[in-house]
């Protein structure tokens, strides 16, 4: 341990050798000197001044003591005489520390300068406290202070002094009504009570008016307390949360402003703010909220999910995004619920922002898109994309059966009455098929198209039990008056892991057949049904190029007069094509009508028939009438007398030999404009034929109506004669009405004498027929001549 270093200034040194030796057996170590100057610059703990060196030289050195020592860091003890005590108070004022009276043991010098160091040590400490302590509040980055029992300020620190704009000196003494503008004292006051009442902190926000102008701070104030326990004052802080304030100010005037709810919660769900769009979504004030949990708002049932949901995003620690239902004062509501963990500056999740949006009205919205997308607009009845939805969801039925209804001629209907007609012929068909098929999937496929699906059902015959109640009852009731329509219906079964398409397909080849048949109508599928039309589909393809190929000839069958004179040929159409050899003439003609082939087919046999009789009439010393074939559908082809005159221009046919041969079908469809077509043709000098004359819808009243050359009997009764009277007698019938009407007769399929002579008694004008000639090559027919 270091020794305390003591000087003795005395112009008597002998007299203090004795007390040296004695001090520097101790912890001292003493040195005598004569003057100031020789311990000025010595480490030095305490002075020992003999006033007998004199008042000056007394007075001198304490004074240069003082000017050449921190204040405190030299103790000085006086020796002084009775004769010259009364000069202690000068002494002292000027600084000296203590005195002794001369004379004086050493005893009682030992323990004045104990006491002198000991003051001194409590003194230093003393004032490395006071240092410390402003240190640190005047390092505090807030404004701190200390008042009083009566709320007076002890200390403040720079920072205080910055905002009051005020020194130590005038604030050191006062009150907050003398430090701060505005009424804010008594404030100020009422907490300071409080804090000394309660004896513990209090907390609070306050605007204060200083120097910086209106400043929002945070104040914390506490008692301070004595030794003994007692108040004796009090302390306090406060942080300028000003910018952080209105930073918080426009956070929540952003938040506000966003167009959906957004609140803010800590990792336990409690709630920590929201703005505006919340608490009226919800229903709630912001003091309600804060501080609250979800139980506050949601349905119970939703808030165990609501947690797990956060505990989810504090785990992944990334935005997740929610799809749910809750409850507002608006009642269930569909949201999206957009979560994001918040982290402090350790990388910790601390909470979590949420942000909701309402898409109550984007899920109807989109529900009902969905259920348009799934309903047929016109009928409101299922579409064909609802089809195929529903047979993939019923994949758990063993057997599905389809049965597909089609409105027989609709585009006659549509062209006859209109598209709005039309529109309430399919309505009146959705609500049939809605009343008959109760709790059975309905759809309309398109156009005049209707589907009903039946699931889980072993027997078919129950499908044509509705079959028939459908068919019994189709027509629109409209202004008072029934409009009768027919449907034809198409029937299949399958197991539910069938194609859809491919049942499509069955129930179309049924219901297409059961047109063929007459319509009104229902055919169940069978396998001999689809090779029938897989039979009329590769015939349609290869009849496209069959020209092309050179597969197409025509045949010619002679007509002749009952005493065997040659009058003319119909020209036959035929497909040499080993494939379908064994298909009948008629069914290809079927094929080539229902796929409109027999257009382009058509002109090209009228032109080889004009070519033909062109030739065979060079050498014919009489006229020879070749006769084609003409199909309504060709009739009812727009460029047709067009292109009918262009071939008889190209091939230089006389027109006059040329005959065409028609069907009462003509006038089925568009009556009037074929009749004119059929009036232009003999105009020109054509011979207009009636064929196939007794079948199909065979009237007489057909006779009056087209510009008739020849009535051609039908075969059928030819064939009759021989079986009944009565064909005969309707034969005659025939034939007499026709002659009245100067129309000459071809009797065609005539194969024996018996029917020759018959058809000889009855006056038939021609014969055509295997008794005569069956149809001829070209070349064997020009030979004829």
């Amino acid at each position: 341990m270091n020794k305390k270093q003591i000087s003795i200034i005395s112009n008597n040194t002998k007299s203090f050798f004795k007390i040296a030796n004695e001090f520097n057996n101790k912890d001292y170590k003493l040195m005598i000197c004569e003057n100031i100057n020789n311990v000025i610059n010595t480490d030095l703990d305490l002075l020992l001044i003999d006033t007998n060196i004199g008042y000056e030289e007394s007075i001198y050195a304490i004074k240069k003591i003082r000017n050449n020592f921190l204040e405190g860091q030299v103790g000085i003890i006086l020796c002084i005489d009775k004769t010259n005590i009364e000069n202690l108070k000068e002494y002292i004022e000027v600084g000296a520390d203590d005195y002794l009276l001369n004379p004086f043991t050493i005893e009682e010098l030992y323990i004045r300068v104990i006491n002198q160091i000991r003051l001194m040590n409590a003194e230093k400490k003393s004032k490395m406290k006071d240092i410390q302590f402003n240190a640190l509040l005047n390092n505090t980055p807030y404004m701190a202070w200390f008042k009083d029992k009566d709320s007076n300020y002890i200390k403040v620190n720079n920072d205080f002094m910055e905002h009051s704009g005020k020194t130590m000196e005038q604030i050191k003494g006062r009150g907050d009504h003398y430090v701060w503008d505005g009424n804010i004292g008594d404030r100020c006051r009422e907490y300071d009570l409080e804090v000394m009442n309660k004896r513990k902190q209090v907390v609070f926000d306050e605007v204060i008016i200083g120097k910086k102008g209106y400043r929002q701070f945070n104040i914390h104030k506490a008692p301070v307390l004595d030794g003994v326990d007692e108040v004796i004052g009090t302390i306090g802080v406060a942080r300028d949360i000003t910018e952080l304030k209105n930073k918080d100010a426009k956070l929540q005037m952003l938040m506000d402003n966003l167009p959906f709810p957004v609140w803010l919660s800590d990792t336990k769900g409690v709630y920590l703010n929201g703005n505006k769009q919340f608490t009226q979504y919800f229903d709630i004030n912001i003091d309600e909220l804060i501080g609250q949990t979800p139980k506050r708002i949601f349905l119970e049932s939703y808030v165990k999910e609501i947690y797990k949901k956060n505990e989810e995003v504090i785990k992944r620690r990334e935005p997740m995004k929610f799809e749910e239902s809750v409850k507002t004062h608006k009642g269930i509501r569909a949201v999206e619920i957009y979560k994001t963990p918040v982290f402090d500056i350790g990388n910790e999740v601390i909470g979590i922002t949420s942000a909701l949006v309402d898409v109550t009205e984007i899920k109807e919205a989109e529900k009902e898109i969905k259920k348009q997308a799934l309903t047929d607009a016109l009928t409101q009845i299922s579409n064909r994309r609802a089809l195929y939805n529903y047979m993939e969801k019923e994949t758990n039925y063993s057997k599905i059966g389809m049965m597909f209804v089609d409105i027989d001629n609709f585009k006659d209907i549509n062209d006859c009455y209109g598209h709005h007609f039309g529109d309430e012929v399919i309505i009146s068909v959705s609500n049939r098929l809605r009343e008959i098929c109760k709790d059975i999937f309905l759809c309309r496929l398109g156009g005049d198209e209707f589907l009903v699906v039946f699931k889980n059902i072993e027997n078919v015959n129950i499908i044509c039990d509705k079959a028939k109640e459908i068919l019994g009852k189709a027509y629109l009731q409209k202004n008072n008056k029934n409009y009768d329509f027919s449907l034809s219906i198409g029937i299949a079964m399958g197991d539910c892991i069938v194609d859809v398409d491919r049942l499509l397909m069955k129930v179309d080849i049924a219901m297409y057949k059961a047109k063929e048949l007459g319509k009104n109508k229902f055919m169940i599928y069978t396998k001999e049904l689809e090779d029938e039309r897989n039979l009329k589909l590769s015939i349609e393809k290869d009849l496209g190029n069959a020209i092309e190929k050179n597969e197409v000839k025509l045949f010619y069958q002679p007509q002749y007069t009952v005493d065997k004179k040659l009058k003319g040929f119909e020209a036959l159409f035929r497909w040499q094509n080993d494939k379908y050899k064994n298909v009948p003439v008629i069914k290809i003609i079927e094929v080539m009508e229902n796929s409109n082939l027999i257009i382009d087919m058509g002109y090209y046999i009228m032109r080889e028939a004009c070519k033909f009789a062109e030739k065979i009439n060079k050498n014919a010393k009489e006229k020879i009438i070749v006769s084609v074939n003409i199909s309504p559908v060709q009739i009812m082809d727009k460029d047709f007398m067009s292109t009918i005159k262009s071939i008889f221009k190209e091939t230089g046919v006389c027109i006059d030999c040329i005959g065409v041969e028609i069907t009462e079908t003509v006038l089925l469809k568009n009556i009037e404009e074929n009749i004119e077509k059929i009036k232009e043709l003999k105009d020109m000098g054509i011979i207009i034929s009636l064929d196939d004359f007794g079948t199909g819808y065979s009237s007489f009243n057909y006779i009056v109506k087209l510009p008739l050359s020849i009535i051609k009997i039908d075969r059928s009764f030819i064939n009759g004669m021989d079986l009944q009277d009565e064909y005969t007698k309707i034969l005659r019938l025939i034939i007499e009405s026709a002659h009245s009407l100067n129309l000459p007769i071809v009797a065609e399929g005539v194969e024996t004498e018996e029917q020759l002579e018959k058809l000889k008694h009855m006056n038939v004008d021609y014969i055509q027929g295997y008794l005569f000639s069956k149809p001829l090559e070209e070349e064997a027919a020009l030979k004829l001549l």
